[in-house]
């Protein structure tokens, strides 16, 4: 990528460490760098020159100046792998036309965190946030992990974003439905919280729908204009994910499911025919239940589950579910994908991954696929 006037990101600070070692981006895994063969002190000067002030061809004559040796190209292909890391930003490029001037204001902070995980050379530190706003994400179930996710979402400048629930507002659900109060109950929960959603961000699109999904068709009618679809509802029990899935299958729409079971906080990302389907994820579940216990394994009290959940468990579910939203919807390497992950929040070095494989005989994206073609 060509860049105007580049600059070292601010959030990516260069430091000159001890032997001749420079540390790029943070100490942060997945995101620094260091460079340990600085011995003349070359590199370090033109990070020094990478200030947002001069033209590349400005870079290499004033570097050129104070070490005549070095030939243009060779200082050139340095700028551009550090370009091409994502460790520059162009101070030259205008903002992009999609954000008004309260906007740029109001996400800077946006950029600066965008800026900071993002790996890839961009035109604008603010081109992650103007992509968002062209996005379009449905989110069903607006309880403890859907409302969050939707606040988290709407905050973050997801352009569209529209609600799906049935249900009113009880006073158990005060306990973590933030978005909610006292004042709200006997009240649609759809309603409620696209009014406080807009309060939250006016420059996005906020709807809602009151809708008790009953079957795939259902879903796939909800799926038909968003980027993402997000599962945040629970019941009817495992029959919600399977109408999901078909209904993905079906649409080719990318979907996030978020739960938790009591301390465990759980999310995953499935792309259509290009990860493991959910009914793929059951089967893989059942192979290693049957590995465990030989398929035998009982509980002891055959009863609905429990709901055991407090505010923080809740939400820290959601933004996290909606972190991972804002990941694939910007392209920024989503964790989750493909994969489901679990964090268990009595414990928290107790975390891990589910990575399912595609079952050769699934009934539902096996089949699906053939159709699709």
């Amino acid at each position: 990528m060509q860049m105007k006037l580049p600059r070292i990101k601010q959030v990516h600070n260069p430091e000159l460490l001890s032997g001749n070692r420079i540390r790029i981006g943070s100490i942060h895994y997945g995101v620094g760098s260091e460079i340990c063969d600085d011995e003349e002190g070359t590199i370090w000067q033109l990070l020094q020159l990478i200030d947002g002030t001069r033209s590349i061809d400005k870079i290499i004559e004033d570097l050129q100046k104070v070490r005549p040796e070095l030939d243009r190209q060779s200082i050139h292909q340095a700028i551009n792998t550090i370009i091409s890391a994502g460790f520059a930003e162009d101070d030259g490029s205008a903002p992009p036309d999609e954000l008004t001037p309260v906007e740029l204001e109001r996400y800077s902070r946006s950029a600066n965190y965008f800026g900071w995980i993002d790996t890839q050379p961009r035109s604008s530190r603010y081109e992650i946030q103007s992509r968002l706003k062209t996005t379009r994400v449905t989110i069903l179930g607006l309880g403890g992990i859907g409302s969050t996710i939707a606040m988290s979402l709407a905050a973050v400048g997801v352009g569209s974003i529209h609600c799906v629930d049935f249900d009113k507002i009880e006073m158990s659900n005060l306990n973590r439905q933030l978005l909610y109060t006292e004042d709200d109950i006997g009240l649609s929960k759809v309603e409620q919280a696209v009014e406080r959603l807009r309060r939250i961000n006016p420059y996005i699109e906020i709807t809602g729908e009151e809708l008790e999904v009953k079957s795939s068709y259902a879903v796939a009618s909800l799926m038909k204009k968003c980027d993402l679809f997000i599962l945040c509802a629970d019941k009817p029990a495992d029959l919600i994910d399977s109408w999901t899935n078909e209904a993905a299958l079906s649409t080719g729409t990318p979907w996030l499911s978020s739960h938790y079971a009591g301390p465990m906080s759980v999310v995953g990302i499935y792309v259509p025919y290009q990860t493991p389907c959910y009914q793929c994820v059951k089967q893989d579940e059942k192979q290693r239940r049957h590995q465990i216990d030989g398929g035998e394994g009982k509980t002891l009290l055959m009863k609905p589950g429990v709901n055991a959940v407090i505010a923080p468990t809740a939400n820290l579910a959601g933004h996290l579910a909606a972190l991972e939203a804002i990941y694939f919807l910007a392209d920024l390497e989503p964790q989750t994908l493909g994969r489901i992950f679990h964090q268990n929040l009595i414990r928290y070095d107790h975390c891990y991954y589910i990575q399912p494989s595609f079952w050769a005989e699934c009934p539902a994206c096996r089949i699906s696929k053939v159709h699709h073609q």
